[in-house]
């Protein structure tokens, strides 16, 4: 799994998003019926997808991540992120959740965005 995840963020980090994609489409297929590290992968699919601006797609794997592995603060964060672009209130509700997940292992930078976020939400602002 790691290998998987590790390759795959790179390719996110290069912004080769096909690649990426096409690596943790291979890993959801060779970790079915393993629970937290699927739940992992489903979150990283959404990433990519997020990257690629598919919401609802991205939506979908961070639901799917998040039935596998209810606790995976990151994955709240993002699924809170992305309905900020499609559903404001749901988004208000996961960023929230988000917000009272996160722990000392939490990124500080999703913790911030996630503040901003929910701020421009609160004042009716339009996000793009």
């Amino acid at each position: 799994m790691d290998a998987y995840r590790e390759l795959g963020a790179l390719y996110i980090e290069y912004n080769y998003l096909a690649q990426a994609e096409q690596v943790f489409r291979e890993a959801i297929k060779a970790l079915e019926g393993r629970g937290d590290e699927l739940g992992e992968m489903h979150y990283w699919m959404g990433r990519v997808l997020q990257e690629k601006k598919d919401y609802s797609a991205a939506i979908a794997e961070h639901r799917l991540a998040l039935e596998q592995k209810p606790d995976l603060v990151d994955a709240m964060f993002s699924l809170g992120w992305c309905y900020s672009f499609t559903n404001k209130e749901n988004a208000k509700i996961w960023l929230e959740k988000f917000l009272s997940a996160a722990n000392q292992k939490t990124r500080p930078d999703f913790i911030s965005a996630a503040h901003a976020r929910l701020a421009e939400l609160m004042e009716g602002a339009v996000i793009q």
